[in-house]
């Protein structure tokens, strides 16, 4: 399969070539995206749940930066931006201004954790949305081809058309390989991050509750 593939590039005209080779490099930046987003969103999984633990399993908020250290989860950096702030606040300061100011600072920080984990699921929904199209434009352009052939050679036979046919079965095959791939794991990461946005909404609600009894 490998070297009738070259085959087919090796045989088509520019334009052909360009597109294979348009899908074929938007097929390693989908797997690159891909394998780069399950290891970091595996990896925010399990330091969150980490961080939980130790957040659980302490009664005093000043202890749990230090506890935890060497994790490194968003849910921390949240929780630490967010003490650090409520601390350095004058006791002078009103409770319910207090608790106001600790949810715009949560809200800043959470949304800057998840536009982190939603970095680059760009990439992956333009190439779901955009490859099979190119590789449509290939289909199109290798059947044109085929068509053009059959006019100046004034025969049909197979080997007469089937260079074109194949530069246009493998264009479509290049697009939906670059597809696919992309149109599945960004649903399982847009799932993965949602699912993280619900942990941390809740940690928010805790840690916000948790300070307004302190308040």
């Amino acid at each position: 399969m490998e070297f009738s593939v070259i085959g087919v590039f090796l045989h088509a005209d520019l334009f052909g070539k360009f597109i294979i080779l348009l899908l074929l490099v938007m097929s390693v930046v989908s797997w690159g995206v891909i394998i780069h987003k399950y290891l970091q969103l595996r990896n925010v999984s399990q330091m969150n749940e980490r961080f939980l633990d130790v957040f659980w399993s302490n009664r005093s908020l000043s202890q749990i930066t230090t506890t935890a250290s060497g994790i490194n989860a968003p849910l921390l950096d949240v929780f630490q931006v967010t003490h650090k702030n409520y601390t350095s606040l004058s006791d002078e300061v009103a409770a319910d201004e207090k608790i106001s100011f600790v949810e715009r600072i949560i809200r800043a920080e959470s949304l800057a954790k998840v536009r982190d984990m939603e970095s680059s699921l760009s990439v992956l929904s333009i190439i779901a949305s955009s490859a099979p199209y190119i590789g449509l434009l290939g289909t199109v352009w290798g059947i044109i081809g085929s068509f053009h052939t059959i006019g100046a050679m004034r025969s049909a036979s197979l080997a007469v058309v089937a260079p074109g046919l194949s530069e246009a079965l493998v264009a479509t095959a290049l697009g939906l390989f670059a597809a696919i791939p992309a149109v599945i794991f960004y649903n399982v990461f847009a799932a993965r991050i949602k699912q993280q946005v619900s942990i941390m909404e809740s940690f928010a609600d805790e840690l916000v509750a948790i300070l307004m009894r302190r308040a």
